[in-house]
């Protein structure tokens, strides 16, 4: 298989690359992925180099979520598949961070959940920190399938609060 997120044509450099958006996402699975197995699934079984998010919300035995690093910023992503249709004609693999939540937010796939507080505000956070890290502005914050042709980070994924409370967090409302 080939495809820019499995090969990047852009080198690896030792510091962080431009990010100016950031991707969330769902990885459409049960509770109990992790960065590990999500990085198996996607080189073994998709062909990638690495995991494709920069960012993964693990969660705990209690539904807790926890930030944790996946592929290293200073590499494009692989994350938004081969998405070339941006205001430039840029990849958005090239210039947006991608942050998956674990867990299944779409009904009528698999084993759909609802988002307990307690990962919504694990979410919440990551995304703040995040864009404060990196300087991503929150109108910046995308959606999955506000870019691409899918459900995902699925209809049970609470965007339009999220934003608002994002924007909040970072002085912005």
């Amino acid at each position: 298989m080939s495809t820019r997120a499995a090969s990047s044509p852009r080198k690896a450099a030792s510091s962080p690359l431009n990010w100016t958006h950031l991707i969330i996402h769902h990885t459409a699975t049960g509770p109990r992925e992790t960065v590990a197995t999500l990085r198996a699934n996607h080189v073994e079984k998709r062909g990638f180099s690495d995991i494709g998010y920069h960012y993964v919300i693990e969660r705990d035995w209690l539904g807790r979520g926890h930030l944790k690093r996946g592929r290293p910023d200073t590499r494009d992503g692989g994350h938004a598949g081969r998405v070339c249709d941006t205001f430039d004609g840029r990849d958005w693999n090239a210039f947006a961070l991608g942050l998956a939540v674990v867990g299944n937010f779409e009904p009528g796939y698999g084993k759909p959940e609802r988002m307990s507080p307690w990962l919504y505000r694990a979410v919440l956070a990551a995304a703040a920190h995040l864009c404060k890290k990196y300087g991503i502005p929150p109108e910046h914050v995308k959606y999955h399938r506000e870019i691409k042709a899918t459900a995902c980070p699925g209809a049970w994924f609470p965007m339009a609060r999220l934003r608002q409370d994002l924007a909040r967090a970072l002085g912005k409302s």
